[in-house]
């Protein structure tokens, strides 16, 4: 009966203990597909004993030779630590973590012994990603197991000049993973070769004791006087219980005192940090914040043109906000504006601060990067053209920790606005319209009235040449029975001499031809090949050459003519001519013009030809995006300075040669999209445009 009584005590102890271990995998995820879900800051219990060895793949370490269970987790973004240290764990572990699925799982990262035989495995998570956890031991261990999931925010304490301030007898939970090293040096045992994190405590004229017992792995600790700027070493320890920290120390009452929590080596992990004895008063805590007015994109600060405002980032928030430029990293503070179709010029000089600032459009909830750039108050500005009934959005940030005070001052040009320096418009042989600058950089000139053969009814747009020379302009769009072109003329009488030459953007070009003061001109239908939208008239004395181009880069001369005894100064500009009564309009765009003698290619006693020409400056691609190549042939050897500045006229690349090639490439890629003049030396400026 005895040992009947014995089998049957034994049946049932069996029993209970299989019951209890199915219970227990069921709870913990005896297979992935049944990974049981955690959530930051738990700990959970278990055991792999009586659990199936599974075929998982290696993942930084060989995760297949014992039993192992299995966790899940729903990735938030933050840097995430999970660990078997210390708690129940009573067994020699190992640590996966994947991604993707169940049917095809990812390694992420792994870990075998980060505290002793235990392990932690850390990694940035993505948000919104399944992440599986695989507890497992070393070759064939098994055993209980404590499994904490930590989720990493950037610790404020990480430096010691953040150091979190801590009250005697109140125990502190933390972690040094992916905090930084500190530049300590030795203090009672070699510190800084492993991330730390930084507390103080006020001496109170009595022996204190800070301990890391009970700490998930193996810890350092040094205490210092002083300021973070100049630390005092006062005592350290390495291992006191275990491969725990403790000191005591006898402190001064009103000295304050920093404790640096860090590791052996290169370790890190979570620690418990508790500090006894003599702490002295902390004092009245300080004041809460009082942020700015404009510190949500909500509260915006409305910016009004050519109105400067002072503003600060002190006490402000730090914002979520799409990337745009410099990423943020300190508090920032906002500004809107809206105006009608204009280009506008923002800029931001913080002398306080190293600031770096942001615009957007669109909605405090939907905001779209225009562009972004750092403060050098009168060097960086951003330029670009605003749209009507257009929200646009400022947020102006520190760069690290950086607070301050600035100035920022918005600047708008209204489009369109009228043709100005160095253009002077004239309506010649009492043609009327108008003639305006546009948004996008060009020239859009109307005229109305023909002429006749003696007498021109032209709209243009000119300026003074002495000597040689061009004169060049892309033509975007016309209307009906309407010219568009470019000419050298002696004068704006309405019988000045002149060479033009005009297009209709079809496969021929006009080209007109006065060469006596009041006289009869001739007109001549040109062939000009594949329907160019480029012309260029160039003077070499008194002889005065017609091109056509596709594409501003490739030039075919259509036309030669000379007329004897012109001045030595002329008027070159672009122009606009109605064939009817009727008001017909042009719209220009990369209108250039060039000083010197221009350098030809080719034979050009044939009109065909199809060569390069280029005069004293000359820039290509036109529009352009990240790299603009500047032909200065005639310059090259020479010393020169090359101004690029934006619509406002205000510099916003410079660039010197001592010996400047024939060609040279610059930088372009930091400017945001709109027009811009580029001057070299005393040459007459040229316009391009800078597409994003």
């Amino acid at each position: 009966m005895i040992q009947t009584n014995s089998i049957r005590t034994g049946f049932i102890c069996m029993l209970f203990m299989t019951v209890f271990f199915a219970g227990n995998l069921a709870a913990q995820g005896a297979t992935c597909d049944e990974a049981t879900q955690l959530s930051c800051g738990q700990t959970v219990t278990g055991t792999t004993a009586g659990a199936a060895t599974q075929t998982v793949a290696t993942c930084v370490t060989i995760l297949n030779t014992g039993p192992g269970v299995w966790y899940s987790f729903v990735g938030n973004g933050d840097l995430i630590s999970v660990s078997t240290c210390g708690g129940t764990t009573n067994f020699d572990t190992k640590l996966g973590v994947f991604s993707g699925t169940c049917a095809a799982l990812t390694c992420v990262t792994g870990n075998d012994d980060a505290c002793g035989l235990q392990s932690t495995a850390t990694f940035q998570s993505v948000a919104g990603t399944n992440y599986f956890i695989y507890v497992t031991g070393f070759l064939a261990s098994s055993g209980n197991y404590s499994l904490t999931l930590t989720c990493i925010v950037p610790a404020v304490n990480d430096i010691c000049s953040g150091a979190i301030q801590v009250e005697c007898g109140t125990p502190i939970n933390g972690t040094t993973i992916g905090t930084g090293t500190d530049a300590v040096g030795t203090c009672g045992t070699t510190l800084g070769t492993g991330g730390g994190v930084w507390y103080k405590v006020q001496g109170g004229g009595g022996n204190i004791t800070a301990s890391l017992c009970g700490s998930g792995y193996d810890t350092k600790i040094g205490i210092f006087s002083g300021s973070c700027g100049a630390l005092v070493c006062v005592t350290g320890n390495d291992d006191f219980c275990g491969l725990q920290s403790q000191v005591t120390f006898n402190s001064v009452d009103g000295v304050e005192y920093y404790i640096l929590v860090t590791g052996f080596l290169a370790a890190t992990g979570n620690f418990t940090l508790n500090v006894t004895g003599a702490c002295g008063a902390v004092g009245p805590p300080p004041p809460p914040p009082n942020p700015p007015a404009n510190d949500s994109c909500s509260n915006s600060i409305v910016l009004e043109c050519g109105i400067p405002l002072t503003g600060t980032t002190v006490d402000a928030g730090i914002d979520e906000v799409p990337a745009c430029g410099p990423p943020v990293s300190g508090s920032g503070v906002w500004y809107t504006f809206t105006t009608e179709d204009a280009i506008v010029n923002l800029s931001v000089c913080a002398s306080e601060m190293d600031a770096s600032w942001s615009i957007y459009s669109g909605s405090c909830g939907t905001l779209t990067c225009i562009a972004g750039t750092f403060d050098g108050c009168s060097n960086e500005s951003i330029t670009f053209v605003a749209e009507e009934d257009v929200d646009y959005y400022v947020y102006i940030h520190g760069t690290g920790e950086a607070e301050g005070e600035f100035t920022i001052e918005l600047n708008c040009q209204p489009c369109p606005f009228p043709i100005a320096d160095p253009w002077v418009v004239s309506a010649i042989g009492g043609a009327t319209g108008f003639a305006q600058s546009e948004c996008d950089g060009t020239y859009t000139i109307s005229a109305t009235g023909a002429g006749t053969p003696t007498n021109d009814v032209i709209h243009i747009a000119h300026q003074q040449i002495c000597g040689d020379g061009s004169i060049t302009a892309q033509i975007n769009s016309f209307t009906k029975f309407t010219y568009g072109g470019v000419e050298f003329r002696d004068g704006v009488a309405p019988g000045a001499r002149k060479f033009s030459l005009m297009t209709q953007l079809g496969s021929r070009v006009l080209r007109e031809l006065r060469t006596v003061s009041g006289g009869s001109l001739s007109a001549s239908n040109l062939a000009s090949g594949r329907n160019p939208s480029w012309v260029r008239v160039s003077r070499s004395g008194n002889t005065f050459t017609g091109y056509v181009s596709v594409d501003g880069v490739n030039w075919t001369q259509v036309s030669q003519a000379t007329i004897a005894g012109m001045p030595e100064c002329l008027a070159a500009g672009f122009l606009t001519m109605s064939q009817l009564q009727n008001e017909g309009t042009v719209n220009f765009g990369n209108v250039s013009v060039n000083t010197g003698v221009p350098a030809f290619e080719g034979d050009f006693s044939n009109r065909n030809f199809e060569g390069s020409v280029y005069t004293a400056v000359e820039v290509y691609p036109n529009p352009a995006s990240n790299e603009l190549n500047i032909r200065m042939a005639e310059l090259r050897g020479s010393a020169v300075q090359i101004n690029v500045m934006n619509a406002l006229g205000q510099i916003v690349i410079q660039k010197r040669y001592d010996a400047v090639n024939e060609q040279e490439l610059i930088d372009i890629s930091k400017l945001s999209g709109g027009m811009y003049i580029l001057q070299v030396n005393d040459q007459l400026p040229l316009k391009f445009i800078v597409e994003k």
